[in-house]
């Protein structure tokens, strides 16, 4: 993964900050006594999947209706919410009818975001997690990147930009940090496609901080999975987009705010198959596109060898894990593995566990002699 790099102000001011103007937009969003009428013809389409986050909700929609780009439509659908999130969005939807509010049974997020998906009008979709919330510049920017490195015949497949984690949210002094790749992604040109920049395909999915072009969607049948619960149906929809997107511009603007909770932890995912299987959603994706592109393959092994560690320290090795865990590793690639400087030490040495003893023994042989290499080019003072 990509270390994050340092702001320069201080974190938690600048969390405080976020969270200041939070309240500041519920205040004005609440005073306004303008109703602001639905676009004809929206340019973003934003959609926010909600299940049972009435404490936060009210944040995420005041950030979505102070958007500065005033054309957009909010899709917002209420799975099945056994807290007041309905009743929050419902009052919403009556002060703004941009918002088009839908309540339906729980069904999980995969199938929330595809009925959100086809209810969408614009050209351009946006997607909010109902627990975040974004800069108020983010579509109008979002947009005027996908208009500056686009044309008419060759237009921008999706923008990616960055975005601030608020670490600690929810408690009385949450923390703003930067995202792990703000100002560490460096594309050779724009627009780019994944092979040359394949670090973005190595970092947290934050889907939510894309801008998809709806035809591009469409075109290559891109939806999410209707797997039960959240279960990181974000994922394959992560990697496919990147994979099959031709043009690709980015943003190093941090125009979304994700809220990290205590809970988020892996050490709070219990069911270890929502790992395993995701992983062989992501290898279905590469089979059917294709891939055998080295750098593609280098960093999404990165994120294989991650998962790995995931499974070897925060799960017991119970016989089905290791099983499923052995085979999750001999989808791997190991020759890029062993040679891969970018797959840190401690990802390697959980790919490693699960391997047979000879492939475990070349995957050391190759560490030494990266090691070893490295000392080398060090120079002297």
């Amino acid at each position: 993964m990509v270390n994050p790099t340092p702001q320069a102000t201080g974190a938690a001011e600048a969390a405080t900050n976020a969270e200041n103007r939070d309240a500041e937009n519920t205040r004005g969003a609440t005073s306004s006594n303008v109703r602001p009428e639905p676009a004809a013809s929206p340019l973003v389409s934003i959609l926010v999947p909600i299940c049972n986050v009435q404490d936060f909700l009210p944040g995420c929609l005041d950030s979505l209706v102070n958007q500065t780009l005033r054309d957009i439509e909010i899709v917002a659908i209420d799975d099945g919410s056994t807290d007041e999130s309905g009743a929050v969005l419902d009052d919403y939807a009556a002060r703004d009818a941009r918002i088009v509010a839908v309540h339906k049974q729980n069904s999980g997020y995969g199938d929330t975001m595809n009925q959100a998906l086809a209810l969408a009008r614009a050209p351009w979709i946006a997607i909010c997690e109902p627990d975040d919330y974004v800069e108020p510049i983010m579509c109008e920017h979002l947009l005027a990147c996908a208009q500056l490195h686009g044309a008419t015949d060759e237009p921008i497949d999706l923008v990616k930009a960055s975005y601030t984690r608020i670490t600690d949210a929810g408690s009385a002094h949450p923390v703003a940090l930067p995202s792990p790749f703000h100002q560490a992604v460096h594309p050779p040109r724009q627009p780019f496609s994944i092979d040359e920049c394949p670090v973005l395909l190595s970092a947290h999915p934050s889907i939510w901080t894309c801008l998809y072009r709806r035809a591009f969607l469409d075109e290559f049948g891109i939806r999410f999975k209707p797997i039960a619960g959240a279960g990181w149906a974000d994922n394959p929809f992560f990697l496919e987009t990147l994979i099959a997107a031709r043009r690709i511009a980015y943003l190093d603007e941090p125009v979304y705010n994700y809220r990290e909770f205590e809970d988020d932890s892996i050490s709070h995912l219990r069911d270890w198959h929502i790992i395993t299987d995701r992983w062989n959603d992501m290898q279905e994706v590469l089979e059917r596109y294709d891939v055998h592109i080295p750098s593609i393959l280098e960093a999404h092994a990165c994120r294989g060898c991650a998962y790995l560690q995931m499974l070897s320290a925060d799960f017991a090795q119970e016989p089905e894990l290791v099983r499923a865990a052995k085979a999750m590793a001999q989808t791997l690639d190991h020759d890029i593995v062993c040679s891969s400087s970018f797959i840190p030490k401690e990802y390697k040495l959980a790919y490693g566990r699960y391997l047979p003893p000879d492939k475990r023994a070349s995957l050391l042989a190759a560490w030494i002699s990266l090691h070893i290499r490295s000392i080398v080019r060090k120079p002297t003072l």
